[in-house]
């Protein structure tokens, strides 16, 4: 009688103080509720206080339900989240993708569940939790004004709390990696370019682990492992400003993600190519005014689809409010390909990865639509530390300095870091562009700055700076000499950015086969020129452990007036990168002979996937077929444009935004001459713009087109493109298209096309509004300077 009364005393004053008796006996049985007594792997996370952050989170030993091996099961476990490995998919790689465990969590609870004797677990109760590799293309500094692999961190762990709560507590994430200098970089899912012009994208599906058909309304789709790309920055407008950490930042990794692992399909775009948000029009402003869509409840409100910086939710059929705009969201990409709701897609999800699982990872649980069961997503997150790169790098800014005044802003313009220097780099990273921005008047003449990231010396800066000629600019074509010395970051480095006179144009396109780019053809025309000595072109991957091979640098050869070559993958693989940079050097040219750009393969929304092209959405281009059913493959390839031809034809407005960009069209995936200009059926296509630029300069976005430069050798003229649909709030413009060609986003007077001719909707021309900018300053020079200078 006095042991049980000790005892009880004993078991009393440890429920108060929290603590939890610990021995053999005390310990709970783990059993799954429909199979019984668990042999096998548990994983537990175990809480004090049921409010509190977990105080053990391990993998316990268990047979018949009895915790047997060298982990003993926590001592302070009051409250306790229970975890079975149901099934673990790879990916391409033979790594874990993602994990679906059988959970002891009760549907739409945020907090843990006590401790009884016996721990129950359901398989019908399923959490999936993502592993998401990262890579960095370059070695940021831990104290960079820019970004640092530790934001990039937190932005991935505070975006497991969003998808929690995005999919019911169904999804979230478990492991983060985070690798640098682009370690990896092949493998990664998420892969951020140290670009200031780089817009978030993804190629939807690309979390499949091999090339995988799937028919969900009348065609096969075949989705083909990819990624998804990041800039450096991102507000939700430019990739010039915001911090991924930020909700903006959060919001938009798992919109992509959402694209990538989740085969969802955007939703503010409807299949003319006009805006159209899913699930309400005024979707922008939810959460500013009491009256916007119907007083919806921003935590009820899709969809995420749509507009991820407001809306919270995915697109539910059932369980969002009445007052939803079926018709709108019916009419997006999403509804075209799968014919029906996000959460019908999601419950569908591991079929269309062909992955049998009963029950689903998904459910589409209709009472449970509109909980927030947030507090447990975090708690499962690991973030890994892999070994960081050893030398630090710094981040010294270019600086262009005007000295006279011949130049008009904006810009067209591209700079590249030449890693070792330029005799024989060892990667080439895409930087971005500079803001040439009026308002800016110092002392020492800068008008333009870009910090560079991952710069260690003896790197190396290659600039092109195009002005475009229009009414109120001549055409420039600018260039970093290729006779400048090699940069030293620790120093102040004084470059000249020259005019350059070779006149050239250059193509560059990827070739597809058995579903892979197995071929990049390189084309180069020097028609005021003819080149003594044999132009080589070097074709460079991101991943640090390839770069500039040696096998990627061919020498041209002359055919047709044209220099050629194609690029082949390397020995043992079957495929190129879907993204590189590409250098053409040739020493017998006029001016400074070289050329730098970026090159990448890219698909439609529709039957670019057919083909076996997982597509890209959202990014600076997109291409999607608005009756894509038996149509031939959309993929296409697209770099900055790099073609003095198209920069001495006048257009006829007032100025050029941002850098045009060269798309080829991949008819059947089999690419014709881009010079033959050959018809396709009609694509929209949609081109994004930063907000930066538009703010330094004052551009209304109302004054915004679309040209079409084609380069025919008959026809070398700029023609204005019919708007279909533009989006103030995304900063995107929409336009027809039906051929290969220079495609550029304009502002100022444009003249209205003579004929229309659509093909999913018949509507009449939009013709801008047009206000003209005379802008006060007049800046540049045809001869430049570019600084290096430590610090920011």
């Amino acid at each position: 009688m006095i042991l049980h009364r000790a005892t009880f005393l004993f078991m009393l004053l440890s429920m108060i103080v929290g603590v939890r008796v610990t021995n053999a006996a005390a310990d709970p049985i783990f059993a799954n509720a429909e199979t019984g007594l668990i042999t096998g792997f548990v994983r537990v996370v175990c809480y004090d206080q049921a409010d509190q952050p977990p105080t053990a989170d391990v993998v316990l030993k268990v047979m018949d339900g009895v915790v047997v091996g060298d982990e003993p099961f926590p001592t302070t476990c009051n409250y306790i989240t229970a975890l079975q490995e149901r099934h673990n998919q790879l990916n391409a790689h033979g790594e874990v993708a993602y994990t679906v465990y059988a959970t002891n969590l009760l549907p739409g609870n945020s907090s843990p569940e006590p401790v009884g004797d016996t721990v129950k677990i359901y398989n019908e109760q399923r959490l999936t939790l993502f592993n998401i590799v990262a890579s960095l293309a370059w070695k940021p500094t831990t104290a960079s004004a820019e970004i640092t692999t530790a934001q990039v961190e937190t932005a991935l762990a505070r975006a497991a709390v969003d998808l929690y709560d995005w999919s019911e507590g169904q999804l979230s994430i478990g492991e983060i990696t985070v690798y640098e200098d682009g370690i990896n970089w092949d493998t990664a899912d998420l892969r951020f370019l140290p670009a200031n012009d780089r817009r978030p994208s993804a190629y939807v599906g690309g979390i499949v682990n091999a090339t995988t058909a799937y028919a969900p309304v009348n065609d096969d789709y075949i989705y083909t492992p990819a990624n998804a790309f990041f800039g450096r920055l991102w507000d939700g407008k430019d990739a010039q400003r915001g911090d991924w950490e930020a909700p903006a930042g959060i919001k938009t990794i798992l919109h992509e993600w959402a694209h990538y692992a989740l085969f969802l399909y955007d939703e503010y775009q409807d299949i003319s190519g006009s805006d159209r948000y899913c699930i309400c029009k005024d979707l922008p402003a939810v959460g500013t005014r009491e009256a916007v869509c119907n007083g919806a409840d921003p935590a009820l409100t899709g969809s995420v689809m749509a507009f991820h910086y407001t809306a919270s939710e995915f697109w539910h059929p059932t369980g969002q409010l009445d007052w939803i705009d079926q018709e709108a969201c019916e009419a997006t990409w999403q509804y075209m390909v799968h014919q029906q709701s996000d959460w019908e897609t999601l419950a569908q999800w591991h079929n269309i990865q062909d992955v049998a699982l009963n029950p689903p990872p998904i459910v589409m649980n209709n009472s449970l639509f509109g909980d927030v069961p947030l507090g447990l997503a975090s708690e499962l997150v690991h973030i890994n530390q892999p070994t960081p790169p050893s030398t630090a790098p710094t981040e010294p800014k270019v600086e262009a300095i005007s000295a006279e005044n011949d130049l008009l802003g904006p810009i067209a313009s591209q700079l590249y870091l030449l890693e070792s220097g330029s005799e024989k780099p060892t990667r080439i990273t895409h930087q971005g562009q500079f803001l040439f921005d009026p308002f800016i008047s110092r002392g020492d003449g800068v008008i333009a700055d870009l910090p560079l990231l991952g710069v260690e010396s003896g790197d190396r800066i290659r600039v092109h700076a195009d002005q475009y000629k229009t009414s109120g600019r001549v055409a420039k074509q600018l260039a970093f000499p290729i006779t400048a010395a090699d940069a030293q970051p620790t120093d102040v480095l004084d470059v000249d950015l020259e005019a350059d006179s070779w006149a050239y144009t250059l193509e560059a396109f990827y070739q597809i086969d058995n579903y892979l780019p197995t071929t990049l053809t390189v084309r180069l025309e020097s028609p005021n020129h003819l080149l003594t000595s044999a132009p080589i072109a070097q074709f460079c991957a991101m991943d640090v452990a390839l770069g500039c091979v040696d096998q990627w640098g061919v020498t041209m050869q002359k055919s047709d007036g044209w220099w050629q070559v194609d690029i082949l993958p390397l020995p043992n693989e079957s495929a190129l990168p879907r993204y590189g940079t590409l250098r053409i050097t040739a020493p017998s040219a006029p001016g400074f002979g070289e050329i730098v750009r970026w090159v990448q393969l890219q698909g439609g929304v529709g039957p670019a996937h057919i083909d076996g092209m997982a597509p890209l959405v959202d990014g600076e281009v997109a291409v999607a077929a608005p009756n894509f059913v038996g149509q031939p493959c959309t993929a296409v390839s697209v770099m900055p444009a790099a073609s003095s031809k198209a920069i001495m034809s006048a257009i006829p407005v007032e100025g050029v935004v941002g850098m045009p960009f060269d798309v080829t069209i991949l008819d059947d995936c089999d690419p014709s001459l881009p010079g033959e200009n050959k018809q396709f059926a009609p694509l929209i296509l949609t081109l994004s713009y930063g907000q930066a630029v538009l703010d330094a300069y004052g551009i209304s976005e109302s004054d915004l087109s679309i040209y079409h430069f084609e380069k025919s050798a008959s026809l070398s003229n700029w023609e204005l493109m019919t708007e279909l649909g533009q989006d103030v709030s995304l900063n995107w413009i929409s336009a027809e298209i039906d051929q290969d060609g220079i495609y550029a986003i304009t502002f100022g007077t444009s003249i209205p096309p003579t004929s229309v001719t659509l093909n999913a909707v018949n509507q009449p021309a939009q013709v801008p509004s047009v206000l003209l900018h005379v802008l006060g300053m007049v800046f540049g020079l045809t001869v430049c300077s570019v600084w290096f200078r430590r610090g920011a």
